[in-house]
């Protein structure tokens, strides 16, 4: 099994997570379909520290190598006031302190190669900046991942947010509909009378007669 090589500037956990990571994880409030309030949120404090990591056994990673796959797991604290309010149909404004706990899960590949050798010379001082310059390489694979997840999620939550929107507008019409169905009156529907047989058959009550 190769010895991992750790570049100097390339620590095991490469970056925390940042505010609007963490933002994005807490839950949305509830939302009332009869009332129509506005919450936000206002003195946002959040204290991130790392609980644990795991590194995996050294694989070989298309296009990157020999690696192994760093888990970091971190802990988000996040402090706030949750304010909500309404003007409509019954104004009001109320303001709770609110405390929320986030688990957040990072990985990233960090480079791995055979062990080190005591001696340093011209050819270590080049290895050590390749391997430097792949640890950078790898760090921006790992983050352009994360943006194209981070950009699906986004997606994901415009389209729902749209779906919510069209239900709203839905139940209006519904609700608009249905005094006007109640207010119509239905058509008449004509009574059938019995057959006249005498308009048919004159012939046949003359002839008994």
């Amino acid at each position: 099994m190769p010895t991992p090589i750790v570049a100097a500037d390339c620590p095991t956990c490469l970056d925390p997570p940042g505010e609007a990571e963490v933002l994005a994880r807490l839950p949305g409030p509830a939302k009332s379909p009869v009332l129509n309030v506005k919450v936000e949120r206002k003195g946002v404090s959040i204290v991130v520290e790392k609980i644990s990591q795991q590194v995996d056994a050294t694989k070989v990673f298309p296009l990157a190598g020999p690696c192994q796959l760093v888990h970091c797991h971190y802990k988000a604290t996040v402090t706030f006031d949750e304010v909500s309010s309404a003007d409509r149909p019954i104004p009001f404004h109320h303001t709770r302190h609110r405390v929320e706990v986030v688990f957040l899960n990072k990985d990233h590949l960090r480079r791995a190669g055979g062990p080190a050798p005591a001696a340093k010379g011209a050819g270590d001082e080049i290895g050590r900046k390749i391997e430097v310059r792949e640890c950078k390489l790898l760090r921006e694979y790992s983050n352009i991942l994360r943006r194209k997840r981070r950009s699906l999620q986004e997606s994901v939550d415009v389209l729902n947010s749209e779906m919510g929107r069209l239900n709203r507008q839905l139940d209006e019409l519904n609700r608009e509909l249905e005094p006007l169905e109640d207010a119509i009156e239905p058509e008449a529907v004509p009574k059938t009378s019995g057959v006249d047989s005498s308009r048919y058959f004159p012939f046949a009550i003359g002839a008994f007669w």
